[in-house]
């Protein structure tokens, strides 16, 4: 009985390997060539993306942690209403202790802070703030934490880097809160990355987006006032915020490359 056992178990897993790294992907294209200066190239991206650009925003790129933590934490701790944040990599630390520190001190104040980490890229490193923040008000959420249940999604990660305040200002780009970003450790020099502050109409953009796996953690749909606003002109820049789900097949951000790539 235990030999059938094992052949299941290994059947099973040699599966769940070949269904995880090797299921077969659509081949996309575009169906014709487009003018990547035209009104078209524009009206497409919109209808097929599924989003409206905005005018009247400022954009300003930090480049690696020394820049982009210090903007980030000056924004938590000006919240006044709330702070919506997600990550794929949320560490403990001496810049993790930071973020901790100011959204506990602003939970402590009244404004609703919402955190979504990710089940596997933050596995392990929050467990001990986890309790402080919680017990502070903070509402901490685990996202595709590995039930039985959820295994065929195992793979389906939340790589989204965000923080939204207020509902006026968001930080988007490609670094989570660890101190490998922070400052060298070791011989391992400090890890390059970026982040954009974001101000302007596309701000509400970017929030719907931490709203949707916030709502597939905790089932919740944001409507709050303090949430959703229609922030003023901070800028000249046209901008759009695209939103892509690993549940997705066809996912829009792989559209939005195609079509960029080939135009």
């Amino acid at each position: 009985m235990t030999f059938y056992l094992e052949v299941v178990g290994g059947l099973f897993v040699a599966w769940f390997i070949l269904v995880v790294l090797f299921a077969p992907h659509i081949p996309y294209h575009v169906e014709r060539p487009l003018d990547a200066s035209s009104e078209h190239f524009i009206r497409v991206l919109e209808s097929a993306c599924l989003v409206a650009l905005e005018d009247g925003n400022h954009l300003e790129v930090f480049t690696d942690g020394p820049q982009f933590y210090p903007a980030m934490l000056d924004a938590i701790r000006s919240a006044r209403e709330a702070v919506n944040m997600e990550c794929y990599i949320f560490q403990n630390g001496d810049i993790g202790g930071q973020f901790v520190d100011a959204l506990v001190e602003r939970a402590n104040a009244g404004v609703q802070v919402r955190l979504v980490l990710d089940a596997i890229g933050s596995f392990g490193g929050m467990r001990s703030a986890t309790r402080r923040l919680c017990d502070a008000g903070c509402r901490v959420e685990q996202y595709q934490f590995p039930f039985w249940y959820r295994l065929h999604r195992l793979n389906n990660r939340t790589h989204r880097e965000l923080l939204v305040v207020d509902g006026r200002v968001a930080f988007v780009g490609g670094a989570g809160v660890a101190d490998w970003w922070h400052r060298s450790i070791g011989r391992e020099a400090r890890w390059r990355d970026m982040m954009v502050r974001v101000t302007g109409p596309v701000v509400a953009q970017i929030q719907g987006v931490a709203a949707e796996n916030w709502l597939e953690c905790s089932g919740e749909i944001q409507t709050g006032p303090e949430v959703y606003k229609t922030p003023p002109a901070a800028g000249s820049v046209p901008a759009f915020a695209l939103r892509s789900s690993p549940s997705d097949r066809a996912t829009a951000s792989r559209v939005l490359f195609q079509t960029v790539v080939e135009s």
